[in-house]
């Protein structure tokens, strides 16, 4: 044991100055340094190197620098407490560092902390009180306070407090506390506290506080704070804080903060979409689909979708579509489809259809079809509105309006509508205005104007009008007005003007016009009752209860109540009858059937 040389001759008493070594004296202090007092120790001892051919016994705690172990027959090194191993050497790998550590490792592994390793196959690694007590397969490896505690699978890895605690799986990787603490299955990721607590399916990943806490089905993945936390099914995707919390469905995706997060009772169903914060937050149903931020937020109905800014956030019933920031946004009932920004918006009820900006946009009526924009904004059961504008306010049921503008406000009941402008304020019940601008103000009940400003303005019940700017201003009830301009002003409650201009200028009532500027009154107008028949018959003015024949082709304006005619062709003289008869006196030709005039 000693370092240095004997001393060179035999001394009575220690004589320092024979003991060198390389020109270094051996004194008592260096003396005491490096060699044990025979038989035991005293007190503190500092030993720069030690070598122990047997048993080494040392009675209270050692500080070791510097450790060169003489390898016993079992070729291992063992430090024990209290007759307990706490330090554990082997030639085979073993490396156990704690009081019960490694007690069951096998070849290659390391355990360090107190149970540590209590039963480890090949090449496993546990470290922290009680980690890898029980069960740890090949090539495992547990980190931290009771990790991997019992039945941890092969090549698994747990990190954590209480990481893969029970039964982790094959391959399987935990880190975090509690992270995959219970059933882990083959192939599953859990990284965050508690993610993948409990019943962690395979192959499935949950990453973030939380995530996948409670049975996450075989292949999903959680991502994000609570995300998939309680129940997820299997193949499911969730991404973002509290996506899919509770209950989502099998091969669901959910992708956001808050996409449908669910609640204890009710949540993600299965095959569903969700996508954006906040989408398809609570009670989305089987096979809906929800993208953008609040889309599908609350109560969305089975196959239902919802695409676009607060499209269909609150109650979307089944098989119904919102596509559009707000489309479809509040109450949107069962089969209707919202395309649009804002379409569909409030209240759109069973089987509507709007397509457009604002199209629908409040309590539309089963079966309403609005298309265009602003179309139908608050549109009645079963009514059609197409066009910019189309039907936009107070639509009643049945009513139809094409074209922009048309039937735009207060259109009624079973009322149509068809061009630009056409009915496009208070046209009532069963009215129909065909063209521009046809029975664009207050076409009233029974109407009916076809062509461009026909019955524009003012058309009261029962009234017809046809042709370009027939009836166009103020055409009384039960009037009739067939051609371009025909009755076009004021005419009045039951006149008749068919042709070209014919009634043109305030036709009276129960005056008929018939004929090219018939009863065209550019003077003074037809007179009540009368009757203009043929090309510029009563051109001019006609007086009430006269009767007026034209064929000439030249204005003719009767100027008194009576009948008029022209021409009367002059046939034979009047000497011929007998009696013998004045000029000018009407007979009748019984064989050419006409009506002459005497000369």
């Amino acid at each position: 044991m000693a370092t240095y040389n004997p001393p060179t001759e035999n001394l009575p008493i220690f004589d320092p100055s024979v003991f060198t070594q390389a020109n270094e004296p051996l004194t008592t202090a260096i003396a005491d340094l490096r060699y044990l007092r025979f038989p035991f120790a005293q007190g503190t001892e500092n030993l720069q190197a030690i070598n122990v051919g047997g048993a080494a016994v040392f009675s209270s705690n050692i500080s070791m620098t510097a450790i060169t172990p003489i390898i016993n027959s079992t070729n291992a090194l063992s430090i024990q407490t209290a007759g307990v191993s706490a330090i554990k050497i082997s030639t085979a790998g073993q490396v156990a560092i704690g009081v019960l550590a490694g007690v069951g490792s096998s070849t290659n592994c390391v355990a360090f902390g107190t149970n540590a390793g209590g039963a480890q196959a090949a090449s496993c690694v546990a470290i922290g009180n009680n980690s890898a007590i029980s069960g740890q397969s090949t090539q495992a490896v547990a980190i931290g306070n009771a990790s991997g505690n019992t039945l941890q699978g092969s090549q698994a890895i747990a990190i954590g407090n209480a990481a893969g605690t029970s039964n982790q799986g094959s391959v399987c990787i935990a880190i975090g506390n509690q992270a995959g603490s219970s059933g882990q299955v083959s192939g599953a990721i859990a990284i965050g506290n508690i993610a993948g607590q409990t019943t962690q399916g395979d192959n499935s990943v949950a990453v973030g506080q939380s995530s996948g806490t409670t049975t996450q089905g075989n292949n999903s993945v959680a991502v994000g704070v609570n995300s998939g936390n309680t129940t997820q099914g299997a193949g499911c995707v969730s991404i973002g804080q509290n996506s899919a919390q509770f209950l989502q469905g099998a091969s669901s995706v959910a992708i956001g903060i808050n996409a449908a997060t669910g609640t204890s009772i009710l949540g993600q169903g299965a095959n569903c979409v969700a996508i954006g914060n906040n989408a398809g937050n609570a009670g989305q149903v089987v096979s809906a689909v929800a993208i953008g931020q609040n889309a599908g937020q609350n109560t969305q109905g089975t196959a239902s979708v919802a695409i676009g800014l607060n499209a269909a956030t609150t109650t979307q019933l089944g098989n119904s579509v919102a596509i559009g920031t707000n489309a479809g946004n509040n109450l949107q009932r069962s089969q209707c489809i919202a395309i649009g920004y804002g379409a569909g918006q409030a209240n759109q009820g069973t089987n509507a259809l709007a397509i457009g900006l604002d199209a629908g946009n409040s309590s539309q009526q089963n079966s309403g079809i609005a298309i265009g924009r602003v179309a139908g904004q608050n549109q009645g059961i079963q009514s059609v509105a197409v066009g910019t504008f189309a039907g936009q306010t107070g639509q009643i049921t049945l009513a139809v309006a094409v074209g922009s503008n048309a039937g735009n406000l207060n259109q009624g009941n079973s009322a149509t509508a068809i061009g630009s402008l056409a009915g496009n304020s208070g046209q009532l019940a069963s009215a129909t205005a065909v063209g521009d601008r046809a029975g664009q103000l207050t076409q009233g009940t029974n109407c009916v104007a076809v062509g461009v400003f026909a019955g524009n303005s003012g058309q009261l019940s029962s009234a017809v009008a046809v042709g370009f700017n027939a009836g166009q201003n103020t055409q009384g009830a039960s009037c009739v007005a067939i051609g371009p301009s025909a009755g076009q002003n004021n005419q009045q409650t039951l006149a008749i003007a068919i042709g070209v201009q014919a009634g043109q200028g305030s036709q009276q009532s129960n005056a008929i016009a018939i004929g090219n500027a018939a009863g065209y009154g550019t003077v003074s107008g037809q007179g009540a009752n009368s009757i203009a028949i043929g090309q510029n018959a009563g051109q001019n003015s006609q007086v009430a209860s006269s009767i007026c024949l034209n064929a000439s082709g030249i204005a003719l304006n009767p100027a008194a109540a009576g009948f008029f005619v022209r021409p009367i062709r002059t046939g034979v003289a009047g000497s011929t009858f007998v009696p013998a008869l004045p000029a000018n006196v009407l007979y009748y030709d019984a064989v050419n059937f006409e009506i002459l005039r005497t000369t």
